[in-house]
């Protein structure tokens, strides 16, 4: 417990470093008019700056590099000026200062400004050393001056883009202060308006102009907000949708590894010395007002790699699935509009004796909002630092403990499928148990020249205009509570689908499941999450002797030999076998069906993470709805974005469109009565 009036960890840093330097200081004679500091008001405090002198070179070399240090520290969330400044002193301190010559010190500042995030220090192609870290640190202050001044260049635009994407990927919280600090998200709508137009060719020849539209993509998808997007005018948000259409395919290839960038390779991207690695105030260039800074214009670079490989990168972006995620979030800002002789609500629909939505059941359906990246992680940041977990940067900075991150790992969001490959981080075991138990809510949307008169319209646009995003309209409710079944080792679990037609054969409830005899054994486990609600979890005959719901043959033969065969109950089968499938039951909850009809849902999850999903109509009646199949991408960890299509469309026909379904927190929500409960 610290006393009373007890200094902090910096401060008796920078007083050992004062009293090291009285004999110094009483030598100057020179004013240190550079750096407007007062003499006297520094010798018990810290000297950022000192006046060109001979006798300053002979401070020792551990000291020169601590007044460095400790003057550049507090440079968070802005350019580190002072360190320019300490560089332009004299030709010496030009010398002690370079990159390749004080790796370390750049190392350090690295810790201290960005996170050392634990999908770059467990990656294992990645070299996490001084001399990367150092590297890394000229490239991100590089690129934060840039977009502080809006100073691109075709020449570093596709390394900066990179840069951006290095940092939002292993931020922890910090490399998102810095990337506020610099107006990225601002400069990146500007960027993305002027390259990811199909016909741009803004670059020039040699550069990967697709690579880069694709990078911008994920981007918006990783870095946009909800309150950026309410502030853009409405015009702008209709130009925005329009140019992310022609990504929303999943037609579209990956780029070939000879016409990619490596996402790790910095040869070709750090600049020669250090001479510009910091900005000055204007946003230009380092200055150049000294002949040693063109001495070493013309050095080569040496051959530091972020990672021991190369790896391409936009191999692993494809943009559809954040094209469809940037594009739903910009349609779900504009409100619906709510036809006005509907009733107010169900109880007055009853009494008119109406079916269908109420105005009631729209206003619901428009708090039905696709979340983005920034959001998520901001919620969950202040979540987490109301409990206590987050640390202040300042903290890390002193050399009290390791980075956050380290630390609290649950802060890196970085352990996404779509980049997790790219650090060659291979997570092979199935997603959690109740992971997609619960209540979804979303919506889907129709392209412009299908037509559906079975469903209402609800945000109909209507406009000559027949190119860009005007193709999905008619945006629509889409809910599903599903119940997870789980195949557990040692049993074999049904073959992975590879494309939507063969989800044709799966019966939309467990108790229908076909009961091959290749020893397939879906349960249903005791889980939190479970939704208790959803009818799917009653079969008509549940067999009373399993602590866990099943189907994999006759009740009667399982029942006889589950307990002498070892088999799964409720209390072993989480702890000791191990989940190889998940089959995913579900329906829409009876509010649902009132308003906008109902469905039962069956899904697989892909060993790739894909989830698709089969829709029939409850009611056989309603067969005319036809069946549907979704297939998407779980991101976030409790959003899927992807596209749907009818069962029997082909390539360029058919009923097909865009959807996203979130996850409600169920702390945030009552459970809802499904019919048949």
């Amino acid at each position: 417990m610290s006393m009373p009036g007890a200094l902090s960890f910096n401060t008796r840093q920078k007083r050992v470093t004062a009293i090291k330097l009285e004999p110094y200081l009483a030598a100057q004679t020179l004013p240190l008019h550079r750096a407007g500091i007062d003499l006297k008001q520094s010798r018990l405090l810290f000297v950022p700056y000192l006046a060109m002198t001979p006798l300053f070179e002979r401070i020792p070399y551990d000291i020169l590099l601590n007044i460095t240090f400790l003057s550049a520290s507090d440079a968070v969330c802005r350019a580190p000026t002072e360190l320019l400044n300490l560089r332009l002193t004299c030709k010496t301190l030009h010398r002690y200062l370079d990159v390749r010559t004080s790796a370390h010190l750049y190392a350090r500042l690295f810790r201290c400004h960005f996170d050392l995030a634990p999908l770059l220090s467990n990656s294992p192609v990645t070299s996490v050393n001084d001399a990367t870290l150092a590297n890394e640190y000229v490239l991100r202050q590089q690129f934060l001056a840039r977009s502080r001044t809006s100073a691109w260049t075709p020449r570093t635009l596709a390394s900066d883009m990179l840069v951006a994407l290095r940092m939002l990927l292993e931020s922890c919280g910090l490399n998102d202060q810095q990337l506020a600090s610099a107006n990225f998200s601002r400069e990146l709508l500007e960027l993305a308006r002027v390259h990811i137009r199909p016909s741009d060719d803004s670059l020039g020849e040699g550069y990967d102009s697709r690579g880069l539209k694709w990078i911008i993509i994920w981007l918006l998808c990783l870095s946009l907000s909800k309150s950026d997007i309410a502030n853009l005018a409405p015009a702008v948000r209709d130009n925005m949708c329009k140019l992310l259409f022609f990504y929303m395919s999943t037609s579209i290839k990956n780029v070939g590894p000879s016409s990619v960038t490596s996402f790790f390779d910095l040869r070709y991207k750090a600049p020669p010395s250090w001479g510009g690695i910091i900005t000055s105030a204007s946003g230009g260039q380092g200055r150049d007002d000294q002949q040693h800074h063109r001495d070493h214009a013309e050095e080569p670079v040496e051959s530091t790699l972020y990672a021991r490989q190369e790896i391409p990168v936009e191999s692993e972006l494809n943009p559809a699935f954040a094209a469809v995620n940037v594009f739903l979030a910009l349609r779900e800002s504009s409100p619906l509009v709510i036809p006005p002789h509907l009733p107010e609500d169900r109880a007055a629909a009853t009494l008119r004796r109406v079916s269908g939505p109420t105005k009631e059941d729209f206003r619901v359906f428009q708090n039905y909002q696709t979340p983005l990246f920034a959001d998520r992680r901001l919620r969950d940041v202040r979540s987490r630092e109301t409990s206590g977990v987050a640390r202040e940067a300042s903290q890390v900075a002193a050399g009290r403990g390791g980075p956050p991150c380290r630390m609290h790992r649950d802060l890196c969001w970085s352990h996404h499928p779509e980049f997790s490959t790219m650090y060659q981080i291979t997570d092979s075991s199935h997603p959690r148990v109740g992971r997609f138990s619960g209540l979804w809510q979303g919506s889907y949307m129709f392209k412009k020249h299908y037509t559906n008169t079975c469903f209402p319209t609800l945000n109909q646009t209507h406009t000559a205009d027949e190119t860009g995003a005007e193709y999905y309209t008619n945006r629509n409710p889409l809910q599903v509570a599903f119940t997870e079944y789980h195949c557990l080792s040692p049993n074999v679990p049904l073959p992975s689908p590879q494309d939507s037609s063969e989800m044709a054969a799966l019966p939309t409830r467990p108790w229908d499941f076909d009961h091959p005899a290749q020893r397939h054994r879906y349960e249903r486990l005791d889980s939190a999450e479970t939704s208790p609600g959803t009818s799917v979890e009653q079969e008509p005959t549940p067999p009373s002797t399993y602590a866990v719901s099943q189907f994999s043959g006759p009740v009667a033969e399982q029942s006889s030999s589950s307990k002498s065969d070892g088999g799964h109950d409720a209390g072993g089968a989480c702890s000791t076998a191990e989940v190889l499938d998940t089959i995913l039951f579900g329906e829409t909850t009876a509010d649902h069906d009132s308003a906008w009809k109902g469905f039962r849902y069956v899904g697989r999850i892909r060993e790739d993470r894909m989830v698709i999903l089969k829709r029939e109509p409850k009611n056989p009646s309603e067969a005319y709805l036809g069946t549907w199949v979704f297939e998407g991408r779980l991101r976030y960890g409790g959003v899927v974005v992807g596209f749907w299509h009818a069962l029997n469309s082909t390539e360029g026909t058919g009923v097909k469109g865009i959807f996203s379904l979130t996850k409600v927190d169920t702390s945030e929500r009552t459970e809802p009565h499904v019919a048949g409960h």
